[in-house]
């Protein structure tokens, strides 16, 4: 049974969060009540008053990730004011294919939803807290997943995209990545090399060494490093799509 998520590790990003209060340390807060790490043998209640001698645990920067990006996905799913059963099982099985989170990790991540879905969010705030946690290179990440959930029942609610956007903004997530991610996931043809780096056929080849190194930049597997191999796996296949793009435009260029 998959168990990545102790109750030390979640203590410890507890920890990281109720230092400066807000949100995210109220949702990870309900997961503290009656889980006890057995491997410590002691509650998690002291692991979160411990918290920094666990911060440089990859699996602890890995929780602090998907609590935000599952609080986040959550208030995509209740954008519509409910969330239903069907939702909840579209993101445990988004974690469970892409990332392998199975068994007691995705009771974890079950529970992550429910608490999230139980508090009314202010979504600034919590934006505001994620900004505070993550990365531009995570951001973008999270902001491709959400994409990958909402599109996932084939069904692109407006209430789900206004919601996005919205994340989008006050994440301060640049216009033109938000498009490029949005165009990326309803690309239909794969042979589309030049949608996959969000050009035309028309580009200069300028243009094409620009637009990859740009997305090179923003993209790479090493900018998710320390959330863990789950993360590095899925970054490097949205990266080998940029870089067979390029390839296959560069051989025909001969650039």
């Amino acid at each position: 049974m998959s168990r990545k998520f102790t109750g030390t590790i979640i203590g410890a990003a507890a920890g990281m969060f109720f230092t400066g209060g807000g949100i995210m340390g109220g949702i990870i807060g309900g997961l503290l009540g009656n889980m006890y790490d057995k491997t410590k043998g002691s509650s998690v209640e002291r692991a979160g008053d411990d918290y920094k001698r666990y911060a440089q645990n990859p699996r602890v920067n890995e929780f602090v990730f998907i609590s935000n990006l599952t609080a986040l996905m959550t208030s995509v799913a209740k954008a519509d004011r409910e969330i239903h059963s069907s939702e909840i099982n579209a993101i445990t099985d988004f974690f469970a294919k892409n990332l392998k989170y199975t068994g007691h990790d995705s009771n974890v991540i079950r529970n992550l939803i429910r608490e999230a879905a139980g508090k009314k969010l202010d979504i600034r705030m919590l934006c505001d807290e994620v900004r505070r946690t993550l990365s531009y290179s995570e951001l973008l990440m999270i902001m491709r997943m959400l994409y990958i959930v909402a599109l996932s029942d084939r069904v692109f609610k407006e209430a789900e995209e206004t919601r996005i956007k919205q994340i989008a903004e006050f994440l301060q997530i640049n216009e033109v990545d938000h498009q490029h991610i949005k165009r990326e996931l309803s690309i239909k043809d794969s042979s589309d090399v030049y949608s996959v780096l969000d050009l035309t056929p028309d580009a200069t080849d300028a243009e094409v060494k620009s637009a990859y190194r740009e997305l090179v930049r923003k993209y790479h597997p090493d900018k998710v490093t320390h959330l863990g191999e789950e993360f590095v796996e899925m970054a490097h296949d949205r990266f080998q799509k940029i870089q067979n793009a390029y390839d296959k435009i560069s051989d025909e260029r001969n650039l």
